[in-house]
């Protein structure tokens, strides 16, 4: 039947209905039944188990009565009934069937319902349960309802995708009485850490009012990057104006991934694209895209950088600005004792700053000065101005031509060593040090020609060494650098 109405919603089960309807429209009387037995959904999360459904309406004088009854295996039975005029004669003697001013009386009562057995209406939902029970009366008119009632969670638990954090031991209350909802506690775990939320909501305007803190919440945790924190945020406002306020601290929070950097000498007509912020529009529900930030990010206690056993350390010092939709970051972070690692030496930097500037969001602005130990030479790297613009600046004592520095700091080799070797097989040593099958197609430059190899070798995945004037390479007019974290 489904199918026939053009939806190919999974249900199974069966449907009855028998209506009955006479008199006049003004003063009609209806009597009917709806049953559904064996009541399902099959879909790729899993299957709604079998229910039953009973729906009864009766119509006189004018009133409308309607109750309904839903049973699912295991679970009391959740109530619903509704009570309003079913029509009244307009002064021009026509009929309408509803009147904005009729007072309706409503009420819905859940004793004990699992969350779980819905879940499989919600596929991108990995994980989904707890026990909601409650009862919510609504009264008044259709234009200006008058809600009351309670609502209560226990033993939730919620996990958007396999990846993001369990949000844990959820526990809520909530009380409606018109024209205000009320979130007087809402608890739980979120990565770990305990949190507590309360709030209201007018109806009237509306407007939002919320407090939310939590205690080494685990914002974020994959291999290499560990981020707990501790949270306090407030959000109020009406509509599209309102804002969310607060802070940000890390506590005992790791970044050990490798910054893998390779230098490079790019042609004079290379540019960057630079990288388009990130939007949350289209995530964060309207009208609270439109709403202002202010969240305030740092440390609580010492944020490592490199692992636990590692001197090195990072300090944010960050305002979140903007909306919810484009958050923008401004301030610094700053680096202590931080290690870049090249191809075949590690630069340690000291102290270095990356900042964010409001007038160019999300374009972080580098200043980092590291020194480093390659072969016999003692070299000097300085990275900064836009990450996009990836500007590099290298020295070395003794002195080595540009050409020549970068060459030795990407594969571990001066131009001296093939001075006097014009033959293919010199690359073959260097090959096998970069674990490549082939050496690849290596020029040895014959003395007096230029003094850095020409041609091209793999140094792992798609990064290449070449002096291909249209890629970066080893010859060109600027000097660059190409990165990535492992």
């Amino acid at each position: 039947l489904l199918r026939l109405a053009g939806n190919d919603l999974p249900a199974v089960g069966t449907v009855r209905v028998n209506l009955q309807a006479s008199g006049h429209p003004a003063a009609a009387v209806i009597e009917g039944k709806l049953e559904g037995r064996g009541l399902g959904l099959e879909t790729e999360g899993g299957k709604i188990p079998p229910s039953q459904v009973d729906v009864a309406v009766r119509a006189a004088d004018g009133l409308a009565r309607l109750t309904g009854e839903w049973k699912i295996p295991g679970s009391p039975a959740s109530t619903l009934t509704l009570e309003t005029p079913l029509a009244f004669r307009t002064q021009d003697g026509g009929v309408s069937w509803w009147n904005p001013d009729d007072k309706i009386a409503a009420e819905l009562a859940f004793p004990r319902f699992d969350l779980g057995l819905v879940r499989p209406l919600f596929p991108r939902v990995h994980r989904l349960a707890g026990i909601l029970a409650g009862k919510v009366q609504v009264g008044g008119t259709a234009l200006k309802p008058v809600l009351g009632g309670e609502i209560s969670l226990t033993e939730g638990r919620l996990q958007v995708t396999e990846k993001s954090p369990v949000i844990d031991h959820i526990a809520a209350t909530a009380q409606a009485t018109s024209p205000t909802i009320s979130i007087e506690k809402l608890t739980g775990d979120l990565g770990g850490g305990p949190f507590e939320a309360r709030g209201e909501i007018s109806l009237t305007e509306p407007a939002y009012r919320v407090k939310f803190s939590g205690t080494n919440i685990l914002l974020v945790s994959e291999p290499g990057m560990k981020l707990p924190a501790n949270i306090d945020l407030e959000a109020s406002g009406t509509g599209q104006i309102g804002l969310l306020q607060g802070s940000v601290r890390f506590t005992e929070a790791e970044f050990s991934k490798k910054l893998q950097v390779t230098p490079v000498l790019l042609p004079a007509a290379w540019k960057d694209e630079s990288v388009p912020p990130p939007g949350l529009a289209g995530r964060i529900f309207t009208p609270f895209a439109q709403w202002k930030l202010d969240v305030a990010v740092k440390n609580d206690t010492r944020f490592s950088l490199g692992g636990p056993s590692s001197s090195g350390e990072l300090i944010p010092d960050l305002r979140l600005v903007g909306t919810l939709g484009q958050p923008v970051p401004v301030g610094r972070i700053s680096l202590i004792e931080a290690r870049a690692y090249f191809p075949f030496t590690t630069v340690v930097i000291p102290k270095a700053e990356i900042s964010f500037l409001e007038n160019a969001p999300w374009v972080p602005q580098l200043d980092l000065r590291g020194t480093a130990r390659a072969l016999d030479y003692e070299v000097q790297a300085y990275a900064f101005g836009p990450l996009t613009e990836r500007r590099l600046i290298l020295r070395s004592d003794p002195a080595l031509p540009q050409a020549d520095l970068v060459a030795m700091l990407a594969t571990g080799l001066t131009a001296g060593v093939f001075a006097q070797q014009t033959s293919p097989l010199t690359a073959r040593p260097f090959a096998r040090q970069l674990e490549i099958s082939e050496p690849g197609h290596l020029q040895i430059p014959a003395p007096g020609e230029s003094a850095a190899p020409r041609g091209r070798v793999l140094l792992w995945q798609a990064l290449s060494l070449e002096n291909d004037s249209a890629a970066a390479s080893l010859l060109g007019p600027r000097l660059s650098y190409l990165f990535r974290f492992e």
